[in-house]
Order: C-alpha cells, then structure tokens, then sequence
C-alpha cells in the first residue's frame, strides 16, 4: 500500500514540474506574443511568416554579430517575424529582445553605437547602421531590417519600427548611475553600458561612461559600480598598487573630495580613478585641472543625490 501511494506521490511530483516547465516558456515570451499579435493586427503590414520566439540558449540563433552579447547583457526572450509593407511589397525582418533591466537593454543597443551614426527619435534612442534600426526602449531592443538599400524605404522602416514601439508596454527610463554622467561638454551619443573588462583588468565591470570634448582633447568619464564597499576597495587598491610597482603613480594635487590617485595609463594617457564606498569613478585622459574637478565633483554630487553612494 505505502509503495503505491508513494508511486502515486512520485507521478503527481513529475506532472507538476512538467506543468510548470509547460508554463514557464510562454510566461517568458507573453509579452512579446501580445506585441507581434497586435502586429498582425495592422492593415497596412502584412505577416510573411509565423513570428518564432525563444528563450535561453535559442536566442543565439537570432543575430551572429552580436552573439557574444546574448548571455552577458542577460537576454530573456526574444521573437522574429517578417512583416511586407502592402503598398510596395517592402520586407522588414523585425527581431525583438527583452530585458530584466533598462541598463542591459541599453547595453545590447550601445555596441555598436557611435557618435557618428544617423539617430532618430524613437523610443529612447535609435541608431541606423547598414540596413538595420537599432531602437532601445525599456526593457526592449529592437533590430529592424529591410533587404534594399531604396533610400525612401528607409522612412517606412523608421515608420514601421516607430508603430512597433507603440505596441510596447509603457516605460519609463530607469538608468540613475547612467544619469549621473555630467551633461557639460559631453559628446551627443556617446554614452555607453560596459560589463568590463576595463583598463585591462577583469575586476573592473559594469561600467558607464561617456566621452567628452573639453576643447583641449577627449576625455571619458566613467563609473564603476561594484555592489560591495569591500569589492570597490579591492579592485580600487589592487590597480593602484599595480601601477605604483610597474609603472608609478603620478603625483597630482586635486581637490577631489575623496580617496583618489593618478596614473599614466599607457593606453589612455593622464588618468584619474576616485572611489567613493562602492563606487569607483574618474576621467581617462584628463587635459584641464579645474574642469577635471569640477565634472567629477558633479558625479559624486549626481551619484549622492540618486543615493546611489552607499552611507560609509
């Protein structure tokens, strides 16, 4: 008797999990279901292929130039579908990917960005390379691409890729360590999400930084966010004392209010790194003294006043 109730127990066990395996996957893609289904939706675009979605080690099926990406910036789901516009029979492959995160979506979309690329003003920000829209918004990133290079086209996949982002769920920027890099001579669209490694160092990740145009060179500002004051302090003294027994360490005197040094980095030149409890901070190829610490007196201000410092 006990055998069969435990047989029993055993294959209700199994068909639970098989029930939330079930569950899981379609939970995963719903949102992106919806949007493709309301797609389907317009008149003026016409399905040429049943939209395909997938989860995990699928999604790297949908893009080679950015394979590498998939799994660091945190890929959920992702869908494909191929779209023809009515009127003049132009096809779109439309590939969508979903994020836990803005700042992962945001860092799938700056690989390739560049400065000086076309940007429109779609969702947060869209960039034209080749054939392809690349559009961040939220949680999402969208690749739309059309086959021909007709330069008339491309206002219809502009049009296309700006209905799409109607069909998204509403969302609100939510990137504060990205905000916090000081607006003053920085280069429109420069900004950008890194998970390392930086200044060859692999315990340097999750980066944000931008460049800027002081008018005696570029500079880039960067912040590091290390989640522990413990780990900031490693990574922050480790560099330190790498640089002071292979190189040496620059001695500047800068009102910077907080613990800071500064070294010739080979590849970047005069450079300053300042760490407040978790988060480490600085310019790379600093030119100007006093613009020098008036931007990073900005960034700790910006960084203390989201209360992305931790107390300490």
């Amino acid at each position: 008797m006990q055998s069969k109730i435990t047989q029993l127990l055993m294959t209700l066990f199994v068909v639970v999990l098989i029930g939330q395996s079930a569950y899981a996957q379609p939970q995963k893609t719903e949102i992106l279901v919806e949007i493709t289904r309301n797609i389907e939706k317009k008149k003026n675009w016409i399905l040429l292929n049943q939209p395909e979605y997938f989860i995990d080690e699928e999604i790297t099926q949908l893009s080679e130039d950015v394979i590498d990406y998939f799994n660091e910036y945190r890929v959920e789901a992702a869908a494909r579908l191929r779209c023809t516009f009515s009127r003049d029979s132009l096809d779109i492959t439309l590939k969508m990917f979903q994020f836990p995160a803005h700042i992962y979506a945001f860092g799938l979309y700056s690989v390739d960005k560049s400065p000086s690329l076309d940007f429109f003003d779609i969702g947060f920000e869209t960039y034209a390379i080749g054939q392809r829209l690349v559009c961040w918004y939220g949680n999402f990133v969208l690749f739309a691409e059309k086959a021909d290079t007709i330069g008339e086209r491309t206002r219809r996949l502009r049009d296309f890729t700006q209905e799409v982002v109607k069909l998204i769920p509403r969302q609100r920027r939510r990137t504060p360590i990205l905000d916090c890099l000081p607006e003053k001579n920085r280069v429109t669209h420069s900004e950008k999400f890194y998970l390392g490694t930086w200044l060859g160092q692999d315990y340097f990740k999750y980066i944000y930084y931008a460049d800027y145009n002081t008018g005696e060179g570029y500079s880039r500002i960067f912040i590091i966010n290390n989640d522990l004051t413990a780990s900031a302090d490693s990574s922050f003294w480790n560099y330190y004392y790498f640089f002071r027994e292979n190189i040496g360490v620059i001695q500047d005197t800068l009102e910077i209010d907080t613990d800071y040094y500064v070294v010739n980095e080979p590849l970047w030149g005069r450079t300053i790194l300042a760490k407040k409890n978790q988060i480490i901070y600085g310019i790379l190829d600093y030119r100007n003294q006093e613009w020098t610490e008036d931007r990073l007196a900005e960034v700790l201000e910006a960084l203390k006043k989201r209360q992305i410092v931790k107390p300490g």
